[in-house]
């Protein structure tokens, strides 16, 4: 199996022109994960890596930014294929983004500071932990979860207790 680079990178409200810059910058990267794109759809990134959204939700009726976005750039010198899993009918689908690639099952989330503690649980466990044909599950995202101490940060909340 070739090496796989996974980057995750926080665009909050990243302007679509302003791809170029992070990709030169992770131009070694199998996959670049995005959390906060605001992508509204059909939108996309001028760029010739394969691409993946969750899309947003509009954030006003005038507005020009989604909310909740997660997006998913695969290099085109990727030796591997991406199955991109489509979202189900649940709410809390708009939370995540889910793939294979290698043998590996993906989990990309983006739990917003808004949503309590028990809807970050079934967020959480709605998630499944096997696919048949994989060998290991990756679950990585933004999860707006404070630790203290544990990882340096100066506060803490129920989310992190949670995680």
């Amino acid at each position: 199996m070739s090496q796989i680079c996974v980057t995750l990178f926080n665009a909050t409200s990243l302007p679509r022109q302003a791809i170029t810059p992070i990709l030169n910058f992770t131009y070694d990267s199998t996959l670049l994960l995005l959390t906060e794109t605001w992508l509204l759809p059909p939108l996309k990134y001028p760029t010739n890596w394969k691409q993946y959204h969750t899309y947003g939700i509009k954030r006003r009726n005038n507005s020009y930014k989604g909310q909740q976005v997660i997006s998913l750039l695969v290099n085109p010198q990727c030796p591997y294929h991406v199955h991109f899993l489509p979202h189900d009918s649940t709410d809390l689908s708009q939370y995540k983004l889910s793939f294979i690639m290698a043998s590996i099952f993906f989990h990309c989330l983006y739990l917003p500071p808004h949503i309590d503690t028990h809807q970050t649980q079934q967020i959480l466990t709605s998630l499944p932990l096997t696919m048949h044909g994989t060998t290991q599950t990756v679950l990585c995202g933004n999860s707006n979860a404070r630790m203290g101490t544990f990882t340096g940060d100066y506060d803490r909340n129920s989310r992190g207790a949670l995680i």
